[in-house]
């Protein structure tokens, strides 16, 4: 059988009042190095359907060559807008090589908040299968727990958006916590780079990566660990 892997997305449109949703970025660039590398790719939202997109990251400021790629990909944008769900995966109890959760700041709403998330993250992780997640993404770990009930980022080296880029883009005062002090809180070994750089770590089948530029590395990092 081929490898698989699922780009799990937030359905979360608001925050605090700010327009928000997934960060295109941090979709496209894994969806690409992934079926390119032969993985067959589902993508996935806490709510399944279409879900939102941060419209900030399609502006000309944000906007990449995989961003625009995957915009003028009907395959992509027709799994995209026709999402499964996070209950329909548990469902089914399908098997992933990769899980990889994208970032935008809808997740820090319902990424550490679901409890379908919890359970499916921590079943694929517990299985032995790859845990990724880049920028706000890691938000889906805060509320992930070993066998053991201790969190399962506890001693573990990992990153995430920081609170200096936090207040670089101006969102200090909406987001309800800042991710990489999260991480610190339960016990993370969090290690974070100059803002807006390259920067992505591996720990074991738990992969992070601190921000949109990090996206393709963590993909790769991802599927390096896949094969070990």
């Amino acid at each position: 059988m081929g490898k698989k892997a699922f780009i799990l997305l937030t359905s979360e449109s608001d925050m605090n009042g700010h327009a928000t949703g997934f960060w295109l970025e941090e979709l496209a660039t894994p969806y690409y190095q992934f079926t390119e590398s032969g993985y067959d790719v589902d993508i996935v939202s806490v709510k399944g359907g279409d879900p939102p997109m941060d419209q900030a990251s399609v502006s000309k400021d944000f906007m990449t060559p995989d961003g625009t790629k995957f915009m003028e990909d009907s395959v992509a944008m027709a799994k995209l807008k026709s999402s499964l769900s996070v209950d329909q995966l548990l469902s089914e109890d399908k098997n992933y090589d990769i899980a990889f959760a994208a970032g935008g700041h809808g997740t820090v709403v319902d990424f550490s908040t679901s409890a379908a998330v919890k359970r499916l993250l921590e079943g694929a992780y517990r299985k032995g299968n790859v845990l990724a997640a880049v920028c706000h993404g890691p938000a889906a770990l805060l509320g992930l727990t070993n066998e053991d009930g201790t969190p399962l980022v506890k001693g573990k080296t990992v990153t995430g958006f920081t609170t200096e880029e936090e207040k670089g883009v101006g969102l200090q005062s909406l987001v309800p916590y800042f991710l990489d002090e999260k991480l610190k809180e339960l016990g993370g070994n969090v290690d974070i780079k100059d803002a807006w750089s390259e920067h992505a770590v591996a720990d074991g089948k738990l992969i992070t990566g601190q921000n949109p530029m990090s996206s393709k590395r963590t993909a790769v990092l991802a599927m390096e660990a896949d094969s070990s």
